[in-house]
């Protein structure tokens, strides 16, 4: 048997640290890039205000301000929305969540009260309902094999002199706990 004996020279290490450095920048440059894309964010703006949103979202301002991720498993988009009414008496926000939730409950099939919270948005007193309704995707079609999907909201309501803004957010109950920040966030770029 014979045995080979290798040997690095200099040059050959040199080779070999420019090669993990190279790996390296272009993982660090790859991950920028991808951070980016995904951090992208657009603004819209209507009558009801204005917000941040991620751009691979679609947007809609026919009803106030309404933005929606339609790329979900469930089949039912996480959506984020600002509307606003006039109000004709002088209500506090008490009344106000109370006639919501009424409002809520004749709308939305399967409708569930889970919470109500008094909160601070920015500088003004809010109230946010938490509830949960049942949806059935692409009901009415043909390819309607869908199950029933949960879908978990929270409108939150801000008093602002004789206007009543409500901020709805809602996703299928699988993920609305991990889209937390992702909620805050977006109620943090209204104005």
């Amino acid at each position: 048997m014979s045995t080979f004996a290798t040997t690095h020279t200099r040059r050959d290490r040199f080779a070999d640290w420019a090669v993990i450095l190279l790996v390296v920048i272009a993982l660090i440059a790859g991950w920028l890039v991808k951070s980016s894309a995904e951090n992208a964010t657009m603004s819209i703006s209507s009558s009801v205000g204005s917000l941040t949103y991620p751009t691979s979202w679609i947007s809609n301002t026919e009803n106030g301000l309404l933005v929606q991720d339609t790329r979900t498993a469930s089949g039912v988009p996480t959506s984020f929305g600002i509307t606003s009414e006039a109000l004709d008496a002088d209500q506090g926000l008490d009344a106000l969540s109370t006639r919501q939730t009424l409002r809520r409950a004749q709308e939305l099939d399967g409708f569930s009260m889970l919470n109500t919270t008094k909160d601070q948005v920015g500088s003004d007193s809010a109230v946010t309902l938490s509830y949960a309704y049942v949806v059935v995707p692409d009901v009415g079609t043909v390819a309607s094999a869908r199950l029933p999907v949960v879908v978990e909201a929270s409108d939150t309501l801000i008093k602002r002199g004789t206007t009543l803004y409500v901020l709805t957010f809602s996703s299928d109950s699988a993920s609305f706990a991990s889209l937390a920040g992702l909620r805050a966030s977006l109620l943090n770029t209204v104005k």
